[in-house]
């Protein structure tokens, strides 16, 4: 039994999750955020939480309890709030009869009190009435019944409202979108009229509100979305052009964006490829490519190589032969192929990408230095030096003569120094690797983790050589710049670490050996834990310095 007594009703809820044996899940009804599917309703059992909140209701194969309804008096506290009427006011009668009307649905209470407001509340009961908005109740309606009858009458409302085209324009954005927060400044760069957007706000079909870390961000209800998308309208990618024309040309994701922020857009973006997802229109292969490309920069590899390929699939479906577009999308799968380890594939779309690249003779050097540095990537790791080595040659030339002071020049002299390492010619990798500490520092200063990174491969090489006091110097410096920026508990500080530890081993300066040894352990233990790899590798290490410790002690006693 219900009681208003907080304390008491809590642990009535507690006592009763306690008393069930599987998992509880709470519908939330009249909420936002991304809808349950079945699919991912079936993999709850594989989760070790017990308790769920989702707001969809369309999900099977769980026990269910129905919870009472709002009572009349909460219903008619909502309806003075968005009708803001003094609630000494003497016209309880009324609107009883709107929310008897909204069969307590509040979704609708609320959209019949803001289209009420400035109106005599009896003429507008009547108004409602004579335009066909129906009471049905809605508990004897099964979920989808139950929608399409209160998508009915909010089309009703609508119509009372006399909304204009362009204000259906801004519903119809909205509701090709997910239903998530939407940030401010994606709502302004659609270029929205701001009147247009206080109407909706003020009729309550669009939510303003003030989010922290977020600012000004915009919502409309699941119901309306629903709404807009399944029962009024039929909405095309035509229709919703600037949305995604805005998503496509760089100007959606902007570099001030936080990630939390980046991530929200990325949702969107990738919301609004779904409702589009099976649609015919022009742009829909830059769509995949760009959604593809924000997936890859934050580490979603091989989702963003499902969509490349999508995008691939339409793009060469194209009749227009060598189109930039076609070798873009090509370029980025190449990439992606590099980076999850499909050394093959790179070289394979990379020559694809450089043939179209070049049929436009000078006009891309930028593009085609970029897609010959990846193929040279893929031959470096698939151990074909000869063929990198030529292709980082050609790379070099044609950043030396478009860009002759820039990072790209820098990190093409940090991988011919690393290829030509690989190939035993120490005296050219360090020359290379110095040509880009050297361009690196005047374009970054000295307290880049690029510059740490410079130092680093410089270390190494000098160690190789058995130039121990050389390695030290470019490790202390690397270890300088990454204590300072990276902080004393970073994985590569713990990499420093670790490769001062190696050298005064291979010093037989054992103390110092364990020093460094045991500060990298340290770290990577705390981040990584006992079983991963690095973990054990530096575990390792310092095993092995202890050993040689105690026998160099050993010999010494026994001298």
């Amino acid at each position: 039994p219900a009681t208003t007594d907080v304390e008491t009703r809590y642990a009535q809820i507690v006592a009763f999750l306690k008393s069930k044996k599987g998992k509880v899940v709470f519908f939330i009804d009249n909420t936002h955020g991304a809808q349950i599917t079945e699919e991912e309703f079936k993999l709850l059992d594989d989760l070790m939480i017990d308790t769920f909140f989702i707001n969809n209701p369309a999900v099977g194969h769980a026990e269910e309890f129905a919870l009472p309804l709002m009572t009349l008096d909460q219903c008619i506290d909502i309806f003075y709030e968005y009708y803001t009427l003094d609630k000494a006011h003497k016209f309880i009668d009324v609107i009883e009869e709107y929310i008897d009307l909204a069969d307590k649905n509040i979704y609708l209470i609320k959209l019949l009190a803001k289209a009420a407001k400035g109106y005599n509340l009896a003429e507008f009961l009547h108004r409602l009435r004579n335009d066909g908005f129906t009471q049905n109740p809605l508990s004897t309606l099964d979920n989808d019944s139950a929608s399409i009858y209160i998508a009915r009458n909010i089309i009703k409302l609508c119509k009372m409202s006399n909304l204009t085209d362009a204000q259906y324009d801004i519903l119809k954005a909205f509701a090709v979108m997910p239903d998530i927060d939407i940030p401010n400044d994606i709502v302004s760069s659609l270029g929205f009229n701001k009147e247009d957007m206080a109407v909706l706000v003020n009729l309550g079909l669009v939510d303003c509100y003030e989010k922290s870390n977020y600012g000004t961000v915009y919502s409309i209800h699941p119901l309306l979305r629903y709404t807009m998308l399944h029962v009024q309208f039929d909405i095309d990618a035509e229709e919703c052009r600037p949305l995604i024309t805005l998503i496509i040309n760089g100007q959606y994701i902007k570099n001030g964006d936080s990630f939390a922020t980046f991530i929200k857009k990325l949702k969107i973006a990738y919301g609004v490829l779904d409702v589009f997802k099976h649609d015919r229109f022009e742009e829909k292969g830059e769509l995949f490519n760009a959604i593809a490309c924000w997936f890859f920069n934050c580490g979603e590899y091989n989702k963003a190589l499902e969509l490349c390929k999508k995008a691939v699939n339409i793009r060469e479906k194209i009749p227009v032969v060598n189109h930039m577009g076609t070798a873009i999308v090509y370029d980025n799968v190449a990439k992606m192929y590099y980076t999850v380890g499909e050394y093959e594939n790179a070289v394979e779309y990379g020559n694809k990408a450089l043939k179209i690249y070049e049929a436009y003779g000078d006009s891309y050097p930028d593009e085609m230095a970029g897609v010959k540095q990846t193929i040279a990537d893929a031959y470096v790791e698939q151990g074909e030096f000869d063929n990198a080595l030529e292709l980082y040659n050609e790379v070099l030339d044609l950043r030396t003569k478009c860009a002759p002071a820039s990072l790209k020049l820098a990190e093409v002299y940090s991988k011919l120094g690393a290829l030509h390492n690989e190939m035993r010619d120490s005296a050219a990798a360090i020359d290379y690797h110095t040509k880009s500490l050297k361009l690196r520092e005047k374009l970054l200063g000295t307290d880049s983790p690029l510059i740490a990174a410079t130092y680093n491969s410089l270390a190494l090489i000098h160690k190789e050589l058995g130039e121990y006091e050389t390695a030290l110097d470019y490790n202390f410096k690397t270890l300088k710049i990454r204590e300072r920026v990276l902080g004393s508990e970073h994985p590569l500080t713990a990499r420093t670490y670790n490769h001062l530890g190696r050298i005064y081993l291979n010093k037989a300066e054992y103390n110092k050996a364990l020093d460094y040894y045991v500060k990298a352990y340290k770290i990577v233990k705390h981040i990584y834990g006992d079983a991963h790899p690095q973990t054990r590798l530096v575990r390792e290490n310092l095993e092995s310095t202890y050993r040689r410790s105690f026998e160099k002690w050993l010999n010494d006693q026994l001298k």
